[in-house]
């Protein structure tokens, strides 16, 4: 599995190395700008917030501190692995590549940092997923497993949706994002069983 997650990242970085999603990026920029109202607007803006840098590490602190207090190491060391190597990774990839945000003639969100891929869109698919898995992991009844995994979804599409929105990030830029927290949501628990082998 990470293996192929990490064969899909980097096949989605030499395509938009080589600019070949730039006609997809286009057309649907294109389309988000023709369906952008006040209202959807507002509702973007509240979205993309609960992926946000400040509130991905204090979801982050809060449900470590919980994990530890209640005795589930491999829980809290999982999780650390997870959110923290996902976002430490996404901002050296950033530098790598260097790309620009997408051009707008009247932009919702400027950013001067780069584009790709989307950190928002990685930290959501990193942290929400890790928390679906704890919490099902406790949860007996598969209805309430899917509910919870289906809200998990909708959140992480939600933030990746917002950003396209907004004009911070192509599609590509997000699909990088979401492959990178999948790479990270599957090595933590690698990294987890290591350590633990080792120590």
């Amino acid at each position: 599995m990470p293996i192929s997650l990490l064969a899909s990242f980097v096949a989605t970085s030499i395509l938009v190395d080589r600019n070949c999603l730039a006609p997809l990026d286009e057309a649907v920029g294109l389309w988000v700008e023709r369906h952008i109202t006040p209202y959807r607007t507002a509702l973007m803006f509240a979205w993309t917030d609960l992926a946000a840098t400040w509130f991905v590490l204090a979801v982050t602190t809060f449900t470590g501190v919980f994990l530890a207090l209640t005795g589930w190491g491999y829980w809290t060391k999982r999780l650390a692995w997870t959110v923290a190597g996902c976002m430490l990774s996404i901002e050296i990839v950033k530098r790598v590549f260097q790309r620009g945000r997408p051009p707008a003639p009247h932009p919702l969100l400027e950013l001067a940092t780069y584009s790709f891929p989307s950190g928002h869109t990685a930290s959501a698919t990193a942290l929400y997923s890790f928390l679906a898995i704890v919490i099902c992991s406790f949860i007996p009844s598969r209805v309430w497993r899917v509910l919870v995994w289906t809200a998990a979804v909708c959140i992480i599409g939600g933030v990746a949706f917002s950003r396209v929105y907004l004009g911070a990030h192509y599609l590509s830029d997000v699909a990088g994002g979401l492959i990178m927290g999948l790479v990270w949501l599957s090595l933590a628990p690698q990294f987890v069983r290591k350590g633990a082998r080792e120590s």
